[in-house]
């Protein structure tokens, strides 16, 4: 496959985009994570459910912290971007790697993740599909299993 006419500072400013995911998600920065999202973006994750709206997506750092004790690190890589119908819309999928600073002899949990995005005023995410690639991953010791989340559930 030959390299995508996606422009050079398109690529700079989605992979500060995926980014700004991670950095918000491992440190609960509400502005940032807030920001990275479209009006009505929306979050499908095998691990941790199905997020409807930005009321509920806005929940997911506290969610990550609360697992994670706040020493997790999330890692975005193999990022490649797809065009979309037009300019302002792309695709851009990538492997997440989470990181446990705990418990630094644990294996990392590696999710694949396709992000759909725009671009407005600045390039957003408009949907998440975050698939787990272990096989047969098993609930270890502070896990929880995929959960419906309810606004205001988590502060």
């Amino acid at each position: 496959m030959a390299f995508s006419a996606i422009e050079f500072h398109t690529r700079l400013e989605v992979q500060d985009l995926l980014n700004r995911f991670c950095y918000s998600l491992e440190r609960c920065d509400r502005p940032v994570w807030h920001g990275v999202f479209t009006r009505n973006a929306t979050f499908s994750s095998t691990w941790l459910g199905d997020f409807h709206n930005l009321d509920e997506i806005a929940l997911i750092p506290a969610l990550m912290h609360e697992r994670g004790d706040g020493a997790w690190r999330f890692h975005m890589f193999n990022l490649v971007l797809f065009p979309g119908v037009n300019r302002s819309l792309l695709t851009a999928k990538a492997c997440m790697a989470v990181f446990d600073g705990e418990n630094q002899d644990k294996p990392p949990r590696l999710s694949d993740c396709s992000f759909k995005i725009r671009h407005a005023a600045c390039w957003q995410i408009t949907h998440v599909d975050a698939t787990c690639v272990a096989k047969n991953a098993k609930v270890v010791s502070g896990d929880t299993p995929a959960i419906a989340i309810q606004p205001g559930q988590i502060n």
